[in-house]
């Protein structure tokens, strides 16, 4: 399994810029989050890899497991910097339902592995150092 990079995703569609798909899209963001120095790129890979046409003819199970991977990196981020957040926590819940929709076999364990890896790496020493 691949996990995209906001570089990597640019460099694949180099005519596309990030921002701008961001701007493009009809679904209203928190521009603070999306700016953000700590958790912003987070959000706005799991925000493209969620809503972008780009990805419609990628592998749905891989685009679910980048997916989720940023979508809890940006959660553990901002909890890191914020506290808890009771929301987050929900619409994390939430984008596991969407499994459901999805027409193939999705690997529980690698969900629970991209989980821990997301929370292993926010709450690594040298993030912790950098972190506002």
């Amino acid at each position: 399994m691949i996990l995209y990079l906001i570089e990597e995703l640019e460099k694949r569609y180099s005519n596309i810029k990030i921002d701008d798909l961001l701007q493009g899209s009809s679904i209203p963001w928190d521009e603070e989050l999306l700016k953000d120095q700590f958790y912003g790129n987070a959000l706005k890979l799991y925000i493209l890899l969620s809503y972008s046409p780009v990805f419609c003819s990628e592998d749905p199970v891989e685009i679910f497991y980048n997916r989720y991977y940023w979508f809890m990196t940006f959660v553990e981020k901002y909890k890191l910097k914020n506290g808890d957040d009771a929301g987050l926590e929900q619409q994390a819940f939430q984008l596991l339902e969407e499994v459901d929709g999805i027409d193939a076999d999705l690997d529980w364990n690698i969900l629970e592995q991209l989980n821990t890896q997301a929370i292993q790496e926010v709450r690594s020493p040298e993030l912790l150092v950098r972190s506002p």
